[in-house]
């Protein structure tokens, strides 16, 4: 047979493979018995209740979908943010309210400032949705609070992405956050300290106020994609795109 390029390489990497998992299980697989993994299992590692039917009350579907709606939006109008791929309101069999499927970025290694910002506005879009259009905010925005917060101080203290306090990365060898340093900010003053965390708070407020933007300028589309997640329960990325360009939205 021949073989094109590295086809000849990846087959033998395969075979290679299969031969080593085929002598490890005739070696030693009878020290690790075989287990089935039910669904309790995996709940206890997920966090989550796998095949529970979750039970909304209208008023909390009117929060889950103005929350992931506002999420959703803000992802489809800023050019930097990864696609949406479906938006769903009580997720079949998992115990989860809402939740917005987005594309994975496949450039980890070239992530760039503009992108993280276009990311913390969407992480933040659900707060502010809740907030602009209930005129209240739900606890169900403290993961996002908190992977915005950590967001922001990566961008800040570790990737050198702060406006005032320059390209400096506080990690250290052998560390691979900052936040694992032993006596935290070690070896800053405080006049530095603070102004990092005016820089993060900054970071934050940004992503904030362009999330509201956003949102306040597709008010109509926001309405529309609410509507159409409380009567179907999920809207995939064609239904978004047709709400979309309804309101002459990209």
């Amino acid at each position: 047979r021949e073989w094109r390029g590295a086809q000849g390489l990846a087959e033998d990497v395969r075979y290679y493979g299969q031969w080593m998992r085929d002598e490890t299980e005739k070696r030693i697989g009878h020290l690790y018995p075989k287990v089935e993994v039910t669904a309790e299992m995996a709940s206890r590692v997920l966090g989550i209740r796998l095949g529970a039917e979750l039970v909304l009350s209208p008023a909390e579907e009117q929060v889950i979908a103005t929350h992931e709606a506002g999420h959703a939006l803000c992802a489809a109008l800023l050019s930097r943010a990864t696609a949406v791929q479906k938006i769903s309101l009580g997720s079949s069999g998992v115990d989860v309210p809402g939740v917005v499927l987005r594309a994975v970025r496949q450039r980890r290694n070239v992530i760039t400032r503009g992108e993280l910002e276009d990311d913390l506005a969407v992480l933040l879009a659900g707060r502010a949705s809740e907030e602009l259009v209930l005129g209240d905010v739900s606890v169900g925005a403290q993961d996002d609070l908190q992977e915005a917060s950590e967001l922001a101080r990566t961008m800040v203290e570790e990737l050198g992405m702060g406006v005032g306090t320059g390209p400096r990365s506080l990690l250290r060898p052998g560390v691979r956050r900052a936040g694992e340093m032993k006596g935290g900010r070690s070896g800053l003053s405080d006049r530095h300290r603070e102004r990092l965390d005016a820089e993060i708070a900054a970071l934050l407020t940004r992503g904030d106020r362009r999330a509201r933007e956003v949102i306040e300028g597709a008010r109509g589309a926001l309405d529309d994609l609410v509507a159409a997640l409380l009567e179907a329960k999920q809207v995939d990325r064609a239904g978004l795109d047709a709400i979309l360009a309804r309101h002459g939205l990209p």
